[in-house]
C-alpha cells in the first residue's frame, strides 16, 4: 500500500503538467505506469478509485472513450465505499472525457454533480474549477450567455478563496466570451482589470497572458496598429515556463495580421519563427496548422510574382508544405484537410493543371460535407444541452438529495469526532477573540501615534512653506537689485553718448553697428533677468557685447581677449550675468586709473567630470593695493555688484543643496608680480 501511494504521489505532478503535445511524447510511458499500478492493486478501495480517476483525467486527451470507462469504474467504487471526494473526482474526470467526445449533455451533467459534491465537502477551489469547465463547454456549443454566467460565478468563487491566479484566468475566459459576441469594449475592460490584478498580486505569468489576450483583442477588432505594436513587444519578452509556446502564439498572430495587410514575405518570417518554436516544444497540432499557413503564404506570394521561374518556385514550396499537412494524418482536423485540399486546388489551377485541380476540389468538398454533417449533429446536441441548462436547478436539487443520503451515513460514523472538532473550534474561537482584542488595542495605539506624527509633519510642512516663501521673496529682491546693477545708468548714458558722437561724425555705419549691439545687450539682460539659469553661450554673448561697448567708450585704453576651452559648451547652464561684475571691476578699478589703460584677459575652462566652470579674469592694471586705496575715496558700483552676485549664489546653493557660494576657497585674488590682478572663480554649473 505504501509503495503504491508513493508511486501515485510521484506521478500526480507529471499528470498535472501534461499538455496535448507533451502527452503525445510521454503518453505511452505514463499510461503504462498507471496501468501497472492499477493491475497491482485489484482491491476495490479508495486507492484504486483514485488511480482510475487520475488515469481517466489523463486519457481525455489520448483516448477519451477509455477515460469514460475508467472514470465510471472509479465512480462505482467510490459510491460503494460512500467516498464522496472520490465520486467528485471521478465525475470531474468523466465530464472532461465526455467533453472531448463532444457529448456535451453528459459532460454538463457530470460537472454539475461534481460541483454539488465539492460544495458539500467545502472544496471551493475545485468548485470554481468545474464552473470554468462548464463555461468552456457552453462556449463550445455556442451558448455564450450560459458561458458568461459560469465564468462570472467561477471568477467570484476563486476571488472568495483568494486564489487570484484562478480569478485572473477566469476573467480572461470571460473576456473571450464577450469577444465572440464582438463586445470588444467590455472584453478590453475585463482584460485590463485582470492585468491590474496580476500586477497587484505579483503574478507575472497572468500579467503576460493578459497582454497576449489584449493583443489578440486588438487584432480581432481590426485595431491593427495597436495589435502589432503590442505583439512586437511581446515577442521580445520572457514568459516563464510557457515561454516557447507564448512566443510562438505571438508570432502566429503577427503573421496573421501581416497576411491581412498583404505583407506576405514578412508574414512568412513570423510564421517560420512560430513553427520552429512549436517544434521545440513538440506541439504537433500547431506544427500542422503552421505548415498549412506557410503553404498558403507561398501560394499568395506566387500570385504577386511576374516571372514564371519565381512563380513556379513559390508553387513548389506551397505544394511541399501542404503535402506535409496531409502526411501527418491523425493530427489533422477536418477543417485543416479541407483547407489543404483547397490550397492544392489553387496551386494546380495556377499551373493550368485543371484535371488535378478538379480532383482536389472534389476531395475538399467531401471533407466540407463531412464537416456540415458534424455541425448539424452538434447543433442537435446543443439544443439538448439547452434543455439541461433550463432544468439545471432541478438537477442540482436531485444531486443534493443523493448527496444528503451519503452524508448522513458518513456523519453517523463520525459523530464523536465531530463533537470533538466542535469543542476544538470553540476553544480556538475564544483564543482568537482574545488575540483580536489585543490586536485592536495595539492598532488603536498605533493609529494614535500616527495621528500625532501626522500633526507634527503638518506643522513642519507649514514651516517649510513659510521658509520657501521667504526664500522666493529674497530671491526676487536680489534679482531686482542685480538687474539694477547690470543696467548701470552711467554705462547706458555713456554708450548712447558714444553712439551720438559717431552719428555727429557722420560715421552712420559704425553708429548703426554699435546701436544694434547696445540694443541686443539690453535685450539679453532683460530676458535673463527672469531666469534662474542661462546657457553659457548667452553669457558669453552678453559679455562680448559689454566689452565691445566699453571698447567704444575707452577706445585704445582698453584691449580684451577671450579664451574658451568648453568641450561641453551646450550642457553648461549658470545664473545670468554672473561673470560680468568681475570683468567690469577689472576695467573700472584695474585699467581705467592707469593713464594708458591696459588689457583684460578672460579665460573659461570646463571640467565635465566634476561639472565645474573655471573662469579667470586677468588685467594688467594698477593692482589690488592701489585699487583698494582708491576705493576708500569712492565706493564704486562694481563692488556692490560682486556682493549681490555672492548673495545670489548662496541662495541658489541653499535651494539646490549645492555649494554655489563665493568664498575664499572658490575665489582667489593674488597681486601679480608684474602688476595687475588675477581673479579665479570656480562655479559649479547645472
Amino acid at each position: 500500500m505504501k509503495w503504491i501511494a508513493l508511486c501515485v504521489a510521484k506521478l500526480l505532478p507529471l499528470l498535472l503538467l501534461a499538455s496535448g503535445s507533451w502527452a503525445q511524447e510521454e503518453g505511452g510511458r505514463l499510461a503504462d505506469s498507471l496501468h501497472r499500478l492499477i493491475q497491482q492493486h485489484p482491491q476495490k478501495d479508495t486507492t484504486r478509485a483514485l488511480l482510475l480517476a487520475k488515469q481517466s483525467f489523463y486519457s481525455y486527451s489520448i483516448d477519451a472513450s477509455a477515460g469514460v470507462r475508467e472514470a465510471t469504474e472509479a465512480l462505482t467504487i467510490s459510491d460503494s465505499l460512500h467516498w464522496i471526494k472520490g465520486a467528485a473526482i471521478a465525475l470531474q474526470s468523466r465530464g472532461a472525457c465526455y467533453w472531448s467526445l463532444s457529448n456535451y449533455k453528459a459532460s454538463v451533467d457530470d460537472y454539475l454533480r461534481s460541483i454539488q459534491l465539492y460544495k458539500a465537502l467545502g472544496m471551493d477551489n475545485l468548485v470554481a474549477q468545474n464552473l470554468i469547465s462548464l463555461g468552456a463547454v457552453s462556449q463550445a456549443i455556442g451558448d455564450i450567455s450560459s458561458a458568461k454566467a459560469y465564468y462570472t460565478n467561477g471568477a467570484d468563487a476563486f476571488k472568495k478563496i483568494k486564489n487570484y491566479q484562478g480569478f485572473i484566468g477566469a476573467l480572461y475566459d470571460l473576456s473571450y466570451a464577450h469577444m465572440s459576441l464582438q463586445q470588444y469594449d467590455t472584453a478590453k475592460s475585463i482584460i485590463e482589470y485582470g492585468i491590474r490584478n496580476a500586477l497587484e498580486h505579483h503574478i507575472p505569468r497572468e500579467f503576460v497572458s493578459g497582454k497576449i489576450n489584449l493583443a489578440e483583442l486588438f487584432v480581432t477588432s481590426n485595431q491593427f496598429n495597436f495589435g502589432k505594436a503590442l505583439l512586437d513587444s511581446l515577442v521580445n519578452e520572457k514568459f516563464g515556463i510557457l515561454e516557447p509556446y507564448r512566443a510562438a502564439f505571438c508570432n502566429d498572430m503577427l503573421s496573421n495580421l501581416l497576411t491581412t495587410q498583404k505583407d506576405y514575405k514578412q508574414a512568412l518570417v513570423y510564421r517560420t519563427k512560430a513553427i520552429n518554436l512549436y517544434k521545440q516544444i513538440k506541439h504537433y497540432g500547431q506544427i500542422n496548422e503552421s505548415h498549412l499557413q506557410i503553404g498558403n503564404l507561398y501560394y499568395l506570394l506566387s500570385k504577386k510574382t511576374f516571372t514564371q521561374p519565381e512563380r513556379e518556385y513559390y508553387l513548389k514550396k506551397a505544394e511541399k508544405e501542404i503535402y506535409q499537412v496531409i502526411r501527418n494524418g491523425r493530427e489533422n482536423t477536418l477543417h485543416e484537410l479541407e483547407n489543404a485540399y483547397y490550397v492544392l486546388q489553387m496551386v494546380n489551377e495556377a499551373r493550368g493543371n485543371f484535371k488535378q485541380a478538379y480532383h482536389y476540389q472534389s476531395l475538399s468538398k467531401q471533407v466540407s460535407d463531412s464537416i456540415f454533417s458534424k455541425t448539424n449533429q452538434r447543433e442537435a446536441v446543443a439544443r439538448s444541452v439547452g434543455y439541461v441548462y433550463q432544468r439545471s436547478k432541478d438537477s442540482l436539487a436531485f444531486a443534493s438529495q443523493v448527496t444528503q443520503l451519503q452524508l448522513t451515513t458518513y456523519f453517523n460514523k463520525k459523530l464523536v469526532e465531530d463533537y470533538q472538532k466542535r469543542q476544538t473550534i470553540l476553544y480556538f474561537l475564544i483564543g482568537a477573540g482574545i488575540l483580536l482584542t489585543l490586536m485592536i488595542i495595539l492598532l488603536y495605539q498605533r493609529n494614535l501615534s500616527n495621528t500625532q506624527l501626522n500633526n507634527k509633519l503638518t506643522q513642519q510642512s507649514l514651516l517649510q512653506k513659510i521658509q520657501e516663501a521667504d526664500f522666493e521673496h529674497k530671491m526676487n529682491e536680489l534679482s531686482s537689485r542685480a538687474l539694477q546693477t547690470q543696467m548701470n545708468p552711467h554705462f547706458i548714458f555713456n554708450c548712447l553718448n558714444g553712439i551720438r558722437l559717431l552719428i555727429e561724425q557722420n560715421d552712420s555705419s559704425l553708429a548703426s553697428t554699435y546701436l544694434i549691439k547696445f540694443s541686443r545687450l539690453i535685450r539679453l539682460i532683460l530676458e535673463s533677468s527672469s531666469k534662474e539659469f542661462v546657457s553659457i553661450t548667452d553669457e558669453i554673448d552678453s559679455l562680448n557685447l559689454y566689452l565691445e561697448l566699453e571698447k567704444l567708450r575707452f577706445k585704445e585704453k582698453l584691449a580684451f581677449v577671450m579664451k574658451l576651452d568648453l568641450p561641453n559648451q551646450h550642457d553648461i547652464y549658470l545664473p545670468p550675468m554672473l561673470i560680468q561684475p568681475f570683468v567690469e571691476n577689472a576695467i573700472w578699478h584695474g585699467l581705467m586709473p592707469k593713464p594708458n589703460g591696459g588689457n583684460v584677459s578672460i579665460q573659461m575652462k570646463s571640467d565635465p567630470i566634476n561639472r565645474i566652470l573655471i573662469v579667470k579674469v586677468e588685467d594688467d592694471g594698477i593692482g589690488m593695493k592701489d585699487s583698494k586705496s582708491q576705493k576708500k575715496e569712492n565706493e564704486a558700483r562694481p563692488s556692490r555688484g560682486m556682493s549681490l552676485t555672492s548673495d545670489r549664489l548662496k541662495l541658489l546653493g541653499k535651494k539646490f543643496k549645492r555649494s554655489w557660494s563665493i568664498n575664499h576657497s572658490n575665489i582667489e585674488m593674488d597681486a601679480m608680480k608684474s602688476g595687475g590682478t588675477l581673479v579665479t572663480i570656480n562655479i559649479p554649473y547645472k
